[in-house]
C-alpha cells in the first residue's frame, strides 16, 4: 500500500523520468520482436529450402526405385516366358537339334 501511495505522489521530474523509461522500454520490445520475427521468418525460409530439397531428393529416389521394380518385373515376365518355352529342360535349340537329328 505504501508503494502505491509512493508512486501516486511522484514529483513530476519523476513522472517524467518513468515516462521516458516506459518509452524507452516499449521501443525496445518492439525492436526485439521484429528481430524476433526477422529470425522467424528466415528459419521458416530455409526451412522450406531444405524441405523442398529433400523432397527433389526424395522423389529421384523413388523414381530410380520405380524404375528398378519395372525392370525387375520385366525380367521376371520374360524369364516365365523363356521357361515356358522350354519346360522339362528342353530349350528350342534342343528342340531343333533334336529334329535334325531325325
Amino acid at each position: 500500500v505504501d508503494e502505491q501511495v509512493a508512486f501516486k505522489n511522484r514529483t513530476p521530474e519523476q513522472r517524467a523520468r518513468d515516462e521516458a523509461l516506459w518509452k524507452e522500454t516499449q521501443k525496445q520490445f518492439e525492436k526485439d520482436a521484429a528481430e524476433k520475427e526477422a529470425r522467424t521468418k528466415a528459419m521458416h525460409a530455409q526451412w522450406a529450402a531444405e524441405g523442398e530439397e529433400y523432397r527433389q531428393k526424395e522423389d529421384a529416389r523413388l523414381a530410380k526405385w520405380q524404375q528398378q521394380v519395372r525392370e525387375g518385373e520385366r525380367a521376371y515376365r520374360e524369364e516365365k516366358v523363356a521357361r515356358r518355352h522350354h519346360i522339362g529342360g528342353a530349350t528350342k535349340d534342343d528342340g531343333d537339334r533334336i529334329r535334325d537329328a531325325f
